[in-house]
């Protein structure tokens, strides 16, 4: 099975206000998601690993290793929702969706494993796991969501491009241009409302 990757927006500020005036209420919130997980020992240690976040106290090696979980359910319960929203297939849409940025766009340097899963992630206020660690985590703030969506400003995609795109069996093209579509939805409205990008790979 292939790793998919999808962006949850998030008001990076209003959570770090909650975290720090209302720590519990959050704890009680997102622990709630915990109880899908396989185990009382796996709840226990997320839960733990989740308060330890909270509080600013050190994860042990294994509490650390829940931290993805943690994110996981966290962005859930507090992602604002986005324009698109896309999901994109590692193995089958991120190379071409680069490609097509690159070579059709004029982004060159446009790369998912850097610009959504590391060039940034030093700027998030929550302690983010090791990288590396299942699932895979990034953060993207605001102000580089903007910037992004300024260089993307020029790219125009009609219902028609992606169609005669289908219609010349030129499939590649199709998909890539229907998801760069609308990650230029995603950004922008990001960008307008100030929010961040989580972005997740599992």
């Amino acid at each position: 099975m292939s790793l998919g990757i999808y962006f949850n927006a998030m008001d990076t500020e209003a959570l770090v206000r909650t975290i720090r005036e209302q720590p519990e209420v959050l704890i009680q919130r997102v622990a709630s998601k915990f109880e899908r997980f396989e185990g009382e020992a796996a709840i226990k240690q997320a839960t733990a690993a989740l308060r330890n976040m909270v509080y600013g106290l050190e994860q042990t090696p294994q509490l650390r290793s829940r931290l993805g979980d943690v994110f996981l359910e966290l962005s859930g319960a507090y992602s604002v929702r986005m324009p698109y929203g896309g999901y994109y297939d590692r193995a089958l849409h991120t190379e071409a969706i680069e490609d097509c940025m690159k070579e059709d766009f004029g982004l060159e340097d446009f790369e998912f494993s850097d610009y959504f899963f590391g060039r940034y992630n030093h700027r998030c206020p929550l302690e983010l796991p090791n990288y590396g660690d299942f699932p895979i985590i990034g953060f993207v703030p605001s102000d580089a969501l903007q910037a992004l969506a300024t260089r993307m400003a020029h790219i125009a995609i009609s219902d028609d491009d992606i169609w005669n795109f289908k219609k010349d069996g030129d499939s590649y093209r199709a998909e890539s241009y229907g998801h760069i579509r609308g990650m230029k939805a995603d950004f922008a409205f990001c960008a307008e409302k100030g929010l961040d990008i989580f972005s997740f790979c599992h």
